[in-house]
């Protein structure tokens, strides 16, 4: 990137693929004590709280999980 720019990147991953990545890292390091994963939440959880405005409570949700397995990640990194 050029000086004083910055470039956001996505990658989009299923829960499932971050849980198998901690049983991998688990299994390879048996003795390191790694942060556990955030809960898998349920489909629809909470989808239709809040008189009915499901697209913005799922919205909400989805920005809620992404938040917890990103300070996930950062807490795997920094260890």
């Amino acid at each position: 990137s050029p000086a004083g720019t910055t470039t956001k990147r996505a990658i989009f991953r299923r829960y499932s693929e971050f849980r198998r990545l901690f049983l991998l890292l688990k299994e390879a390091f048996p003795r390191k004590r790694l942060p556990q994963p955030p809960p898998r939440q349920r489909p629809f959880e909470g989808l239709f709280r809040g008189g009915g405005k499901a697209k913005a409570t799922g919205e909400a949700a989805v920005h809620e999980r992404r938040a917890a397995l990103e300070e996930w990640l950062w807490k795997l990194l920094g260890d």
